[in-house]
C-alpha cells in the first residue's frame, strides 16, 4: 500500500511539473505603433496671476528706507518677491494677484484670521499677531508680510504699494 501511494504521489508530482514546465501558452504579444503624446502648450492653459511683477511697484531704496535696514531683492516670481537684510534677520515678501472685489471678499470671509484695517485701499485686514496684511485696490489683491518687521512698517509698505496701484490703476 506504501509503494502504491509513493508511486501515486510520484506521477501527481511529475504531472504537475510537465504542466507547469510547459510551453508558454500565451499569445504573443504584439508590437503596436505608439502614438506620439500630444504636445501641450501650457501658456494656453496656465495664465499669469498678474500683468504685473510686485517687484517692479516698489523699489529695494523705498523698501530699505521704510525698514530702516539695507534689504535686497531675493526672490522673485511674477506674483511675488522677497527681500532680506544682509544678515537675514529681516525678512519681507510681497505678493499681487488680479482679483475682482467679489473674489477678494470671498477669500477674506472663508478664513477666519483677518481683522478690519481701514485707511489702506478699498478693503485692509490684518493676519493674526499682524504679521501679515492683505488689501484690495484697482482689481488686485496685494499681500504684504514679514519676519522681524514691525507692523508698523508693514502697514506703511502696503499704503506705498496700494498708491503704485492707484497710480497705474
Amino acid at each position: 500500500m506504501k509503494k502504491i501511494l509513493a508511486l501515486l504521489l510520484a506521477m501527481l508530482m511529475l504531472a504537475v511539473c510537465v504542466t507547469a514546465c510547459g510551453e508558454d501558452t500565451a499569445p504573443p504579444v504584439v508590437d503596436e505603433e505608439e502614438e506620439p503624446t500630444p504636445s501641450i502648450n501650457y501658456e494656453d492653459y496656465v495664465k499669469p496671476v498678474v500683468d504685473r511683477k510686485v517687484s517692479e511697484c516698489i523699489t529695494e531704496a523705498e523698501l530699505s528706507d521704510m525698514m530702516d535696514v539695507e534689504v535686497k531683492l531675493v526672490i522673485d516670481t511674477d506674483s511675488a518677491a522677497t527681500y532680506q537684510s544682509e544678515n537675514g534677520h529681516y525678512m519681507v515678501t510681497l505678493a499681487l494677484e488680479s482679483r475682482t472685489r467679489d473674489e477678494f471678499d470671498t477669500m477674506v470671509a472663508d478664513t477666519a484670521i483677518w481683522t478690519p484695517h481701514a485707511g489702506v485701499g478699498e478693503a485692509a485686514y490684518w493676519g493674526v499677531g499682524q504679521t501679515e496684511m492683505v488689501a484690495y485696490q484697482s482689481g488686485y489683491a496685494v499681500s504684504v508680510s514679514g519676519y522681524n518687521v514691525y507692523y508698523g512698517c508693514l502697514e506703511t509698505i502696503m499704503k506705498r504699494l496700494v498708491d503704485s496701484l492707484k497710480q497705474e490703476g
